[in-house]
């Protein structure tokens, strides 16, 4: 298991993390984007894995603040948990089906 705060300061963690694009990572890296959404399509790479780990990073960090409102009954931030955990359950459902 990878260690989760390896590479945390990469410029892939951070803009992964705040929601830029594969494209805008291209740049800011000044790769070519062709080759990066290539590497991104295969899922291989540190630079794939580092901008997954922060995108994974900042939608945690989302769902949390959002989960400490719904706890605190706030309607709407009870209704957007209800869609993440909808959302989740129909992307794990392949991993119970036979």
């Amino acid at each position: 298991m990878a260690d989760p705060t390896k590479d945390t300061e990469s410029p892939a963690f951070t803009m992964g993390m705040l929601g830029f694009s594969v494209s805008d990572l291209a740049v800011r890296l000044e790769m070519d984007e062709a080759e990066l959404y290539a590497a991104f399509r295969e899922r291989k790479g540190e630079i794939y894995q580092q901008y997954m780990q922060g995108r994974l990073a900042g939608r945690e960090a989302v769902r949390k603040t959002v989960m400490e409102s719904a706890l605190k009954s706030s309607s709407p931030m009870l209704l957007k948990m209800t869609e993440y955990y909808q959302r989740s359950e129909k992307e794990n459902m392949n991993i119970w089906e036979d």
